[in-house]
């Protein structure tokens, strides 16, 4: 069994690595997903903060939200989706 060390880095570099990707489709001009239309929207309004930065904070708050819903029914699988 891993440490839960080494999870959440793999979980924050995971993200950071999604937030990049999803960042190059928006400046690519290809559209973007609902998943991303809110943190695009929360940077066209707060400009402080990167695109990137809103892309991890909304993908935080939805695993939060998620594990609030589904509770101890929750399992890694459906954290790594």
């Amino acid at each position: 069994m891993r440490s839960k060390a080494y999870r959440a880095s793999f979980f924050v570099i995971s993200l950071l690595i999604i937030s990049f990707g999803v960042n190059l489709i928006v400046r690519a001009d290809m559209g973007n997903s609902p998943l991303t239309a809110t943190p695009y929207t929360c940077s066209a309004i707060i400009p402080e903060i990167t695109f990137g930065t809103w892309t991890i904070i909304w993908s935080v708050v939805v695993i939060i939200v998620e594990k609030i819903l589904m509770g101890r029914d929750m399992g890694t699988g459906q954290v790594l989706m």
